[in-house]
């Protein structure tokens, strides 16, 4: 009798279960912003991934108890590259905005350039209260 030696690989590695506190200590998460745009609760996104309610509010707030294999789930359920669990929001907001503006011919792009400038110079001048 021949035997095979079959090696399966599985979605997971043991650095998947390990804590991923680093991930968070200079970035901010992005994860409740990414659930509320798609007009989802935590209870929503826990059925969805099939993870617990607190374990998703653990991983939203950064709870260093969170482990790659968490976020790995809730950026496939979210439908996001799993770095996007970790940007700031008004970094997405920015990128979108531009991925949109360079898709646009250039005469487009000239104006919404020229109703960016608009809408700035009609913003007040910051002072003191408002910065």
């Amino acid at each position: 009798m021949h035997h095979m030696n079959i090696h399966v690989k599985n979605r997971y590695t043991p650095s998947d279960f390990e804590p991923v506190s680093y991930l968070w200590q200079s970035k901010g998460m992005n994860i409740s912003s990414l659930r509320r745009q798609r007009g989802w609760s935590q209870i929503d996104l826990a059925e969805i991934t099939g993870l617990s309610q607190p374990k998703i509010s653990r991983a939203e707030n950064g709870d260093e108890s969170s482990t790659m294999a968490t976020f790995k789930t809730i950026a496939a359920a979210l439908g996001v590259e799993l770095h996007e669990l970790f940007i700031n929001p008004r970094t997405l907001a920015e990128e979108e905005i531009l991925k949109t503006f360079r898709a646009l011919p250039e005469a487009r792009q000239r104006g919404w350039l020229d109703m960016a400038h608009l809408a700035a110079a009609s913003l007040p001048e910051p002072n003191e209260e408002t910065r």
